[in-house]
């Protein structure tokens, strides 16, 4: 069986080789509701974490960030459901959605739903949106980065940066498994699922 599909895990140490740009405050603040949040929606393989770690990176400013940017004038727009969360989780919808996922009241107000402000929502939302809302394990598993990119961001914003992580993950944390040389950091447009999605097309080429 090939150990890339068996279940991984990441130590600490691992977290922080891959999150070069991430303090090392920042890192223990999330390392105990990413491993908690990972396990619960079985981002548990070598590709998956390595996958999920590089987009949550980038979406969370290397874990510094867990609320959208912007004044209050701003994020009034949202009426209350602005992004918070590791991978900023917004609107009302996938709030509920989310708060079904878990069994537990993230909406009924605004200190509710700034549970996923903090420690473990802010991973568990990120691992959510990642493993179900997106369904993006599978893409994970098949090493379509691409595609995986333009879902969770709906461009290719940062691109270059989501791909360094990636890299590291692989160099980290992917290298361990046995069979890791079948699949490599490297991507082609063709490639990917999206390659017949006219506004991806579009998209990839102002990119």
């Amino acid at each position: 069986v090939d150990q890339a599909l068996k279940q991984a895990n990441i130590t600490k140490e691992e977290l922080k080789a891959i999150a070069i740009h991430s303090t090392q405050t920042n890192i223990d603040k999330h390392y105990d509701g990413l491993i908690k949040g990972m396990e619960k929606f079985k981002i548990n393989t070598c590709l998956r974490i390595s996958h999920f770690l590089a987009q949550v990176l980038e979406e969370s400013a290397h874990l510094r960030l867990t609320k959208e940017s912007g004044d209050e004038n701003y994020l009034s727009v949202y009426k209350g459901w602005y992004g918070r969360g590791l991978i900023q989780l917004t609107t009302e919808i996938n709030y509920k959605a989310f708060q079904k996922a878990i069994g537990e009241d993230v909406t009924s107000n605004t200190v509710n739903r700034d549970k996923l402000l903090n420690n473990p929502y802010a991973s568990y939302s990120a691992a959510w949106f990642f493993a179900e809302k997106a369904e993006l394990n599978d893409d994970a598993d098949n090493n379509d980065f691409i595609n995986i990119v333009y879902t969770v961001n709906g461009g290719f914003n940062h691109y270059d940066d989501r791909l360094e992580s990636l890299k590291k993950g692989f160099e980290i944390l992917y290298g361990k498994c046995s069979t890791s040389n079948e699949k490599k950091p490297i991507y082609t447009f063709n490639n990917s699922k999206i390659y017949n999605k006219m506004k991806a097309c579009i998209g990839w080429g102002l990119w």
